[in-house]
């Protein structure tokens, strides 16, 4: 349970700064506090979603989770997550997502070594209120999309 606490107040974090640097363009900063705070708030009443898919690369599990970092910190903020001692190897970001990219998304991208290459596992958490965005479940797919796709 202090997971999804941490995850709600994460999440809510994001949502608020996001929301209140899209507020600030049009209004000054007095309008950006209560628009994070009110953020925040709403965020304690909404549920956390998860969407979890797998995915087969055929390189190596470091150059996996190197190509990784590279696609979620052009998509997104990284985050220190992931560096856990007995866990398996893992890279995080918040990556906008849902509607007009305003809900964001924790992803978290796993690597394990396979016979042949390696076995990523992607999962993304995020905000779900009354309308369903589906943000999580759309991040983690463009996440898999771009490093499914050939190298540049």
């Amino acid at each position: 349970m202090a997971k999804e606490t941490e995850m709600h107040d994460l999440l809510g974090q994001e949502l608020a700064e996001l929301a209140g640097a899209d507020v600030e363009r049009w209004v000054k900063s007095a309008a950006r506090r209560g628009t994070e705070r009110g953020a925040r708030l709403g965020a304690r009443f909404t549920k956390v979603d998860h969407f979890e898919l797998e995915l087969d690369l055929p390189e190596a599990p470091d150059a996996a989770l190197r190509r990784a970092g590279e696609v979620l910190s052009e998509e997104g903020d990284l985050r220190g997550l992931g560096e856990h001692g007995g866990a398996p190897a893992a890279v995080s970001a918040v990556v906008p997502s849902g509607f007009w990219d305003m809900n964001p998304a924790l992803v978290t991208v796993a690597v394990a070594r396979q016979e042949q290459g390696t076995r990523v596992q992607i999962g993304a958490y995020a905000l779900e209120g009354l309308i369903k965005q589906r943000a999580a479940q759309k991040a983690a797919t463009r996440i898999a999309e771009l490093l499914a796709a050939p190298t540049r």
